[in-house]
């Protein structure tokens, strides 16, 4: 099974969120993926989660304004 999870920055690390709704927080963008194998295990204590593949897709706020100018 995969989820997928987008990952949003706020000042005190990353809002992780399924299906458009807010889960849970994670500090640092590399434990997302435990981190919602956790709160999945809380909501759904008889589903085992340790295998699920976490996909995180983070949106960093203003990237389409960036341009690459060649030099």
């Amino acid at each position: 099974m995969t989820v997928t999870v987008t990952a949003h920055r706020w000042v005190h690390g990353w809002e992780l969120r399924i299906d458009g709704e807010t889960a849970t927080q994670v500090d640092l963008l590399d434990r997302a993926a435990q981190q919602v194998r956790d709160y999945l295990d809380t909501v759904e204590p008889g589903t085992d989660h340790r295998r699920w593949e976490v996909e995180i897709v983070p949106e960093i706020g203003g990237i389409e304004s960036v341009r690459s100018v060649d030099g």
